[in-house]
């Protein structure tokens, strides 16, 4: 039977699902998380524009990370930049006024998204009070480390340090982490306090602080003694950001916290919200343009009739009675654990991954037995770019065979409705500064 694409359904079963984008708007995204973004977009932007690399940088800390040790790791997207960056609230000497709380954990937790490609950048915001499976972390020197278990995800950096929680946001997210930034908590407080926000950013950015190098030196001179990354966010690394973010439209910086709700257990706690955040990671993860516009997805109203036949009907066949095996037919190491992972978020049943027998293949296809073609369609409409194929020799599982054209769940058409309809972006950010 030859090769068949699926036409996708993607839009017609997402319009099935809770389309809830749950967003907290708390004082945190005026002000905390916003704040410390701001930091690392305007130091990367900022250091290249008077040569102030080596004098400013100096006053940066660093850390040394083995991600070589990470083992299996995201896919990084080329040319995408993903930073993990960190309120630090470490309650010791100037922070101690700020609670009794022993050790250190991230007050804030974002990952900043730079997409020279899309001119660019998501950030999203992971609340400290989310409540998950966290997984296992090994003991360090000065760390105990600790058993996969349930927990809140600031417990990934108080007891495993920054690489724990580091390899933590990659295996919760699906998203390739590049580089991290801490700022500890009284500068972070500092910046708040002096307003450096949403609209900092915007002016900072238009030339305001760019355009005076007194106001320059005093921004970065107060804020990079209370700055930590990882020891490979060189000065060539930060520069070659700074050249993305010229260009950047600040209408095409978004600010989005995870889908979330209150955790079943503890409603004090934070779950997040599925499917939405894993299309949300999974967009971020491929590098897509969240701050364009919709494009003609499944019809451009909201009502039942899209003018597109057959493509506006339901799935025949429900993610959760679809067994699928998933072999990874490329040279990238770990994708058929990614995908499978991927897969089980979004409801299917993954009964195995592996490497296909006969070797490396160069078409991605889903591989079915006699009278499951819908649970085959199923899987390739999830995929959205995936071939067809029946095999006599399969019985009720299907098989996903990723090939060399993989690009990802959906490809570029898989922005999630619902993460565009409530991205925020800088530009709408009312200014405060001055």
């Amino acid at each position: 039977m030859p090769r068949t694409r699926s036409s996708s359904r993607r839009s017609a079963r997402r319009a099935s699902r809770t389309s809830s984008f749950r967003s907290v708007r708390n004082s945190l995204t005026t002000g905390g998380w916003v704040a410390v973004i701001t930091t690392v977009l305007v130091i990367c932007s900022s250091l290249t524009a008077y040569g102030a690399y080596y004098d400013i940088y100096g006053n940066i800390s660093q850390e040394s990370i083995d991600t070589d040790a990470f083992g299996d790791r995201p896919t990084k997207v080329d040319g995408a930049v993903n930073i993990m960056v960190i309120g630090s609230d470490v309650r010791t000497g100037e922070n101690a006024n700020y609670g009794a709380a022993e050790g250190e954990r991230p007050d804030t937790l974002v990952i900043a998204h730079i997409s020279p490609e899309q001119n660019s950048a998501t950030l999203i915001n992971l609340p400290r009070d989310s409540y998950l499976e966290l997984p296992a972390c090994a003991p360090t020197d000065d760390k105990p480390g600790y058993d996969a278990h349930l927990g809140m995800i600031g417990e990934a950096m108080s007891l495993g340090g920054v690489s724990c929680l580091w390899t933590t946001v990659e295996q919760l997210t699906g998203i390739h982490i590049d580089h991290f930034v801490s700022v500890d908590f009284t500068g972070f407080k500092g910046m708040v306090d002096s307003k450096f926000m949403g609209a900092m950013l915007r002016q900072v950015m238009s030339s305001e602080v760019l355009a005076s190098p007194a106001n320059l030196y005093a921004f970065l001179g107060s804020v990079t003694e209370s700055i930590t990354t990882d020891d490979e966010f060189t000065v060539d690394a930060m520069a070659d950001i700074a050249i993305a973010m010229r260009e950047v439209d600040m209408a095409r910086v978004q600010f989005l916290t995870v889908p979330n709700g209150p955790h079943p257990l503890d409603e004090n706690r934070i779950a997040w919200t599925e499917p939405e955040a894993g299309e949300l990671f999974q967009a971020v993860a491929q590098d897509v343009d969240l701050s364009a516009e919709a494009e003609s997805d499944g019809g451009q109203d909201d009502g039942g009739g899209d003018g597109g036949g057959g493509a506006s009907e339901a799935p025949a066949v429900a993610p959760g009675d679809v067994a699928v095996e998933v072999l990874n037919g490329t040279d990238v190491s770990g994708l058929a654990n990614q995908v499978s992972e991927q897969l089980t978020a979004q409801g299917f049943v993954v009964t195995g991954t592996g490497n296909p027998a006969t070797g490396p293949t160069d078409t991605t296809t889903v591989y079915y037995g006699p009278g499951q073609e819908p649970h085959a369609t199923a899987v390739a409409d999830e995929l959205g770019t995936a071939a067809t194929e029946e095999n006599a020799g399969l019985g009720t599982t299907v098989q996903l065979v990723l090939g060399g054209d993989w690009n990802g769940m959906g490809g570029s058409a898989g922005v999630p409705d619902s993460v565009r309809d409530n991205a925020r972006s800088a530009a709408e950010e009312t200014s405060q500064c001055g």
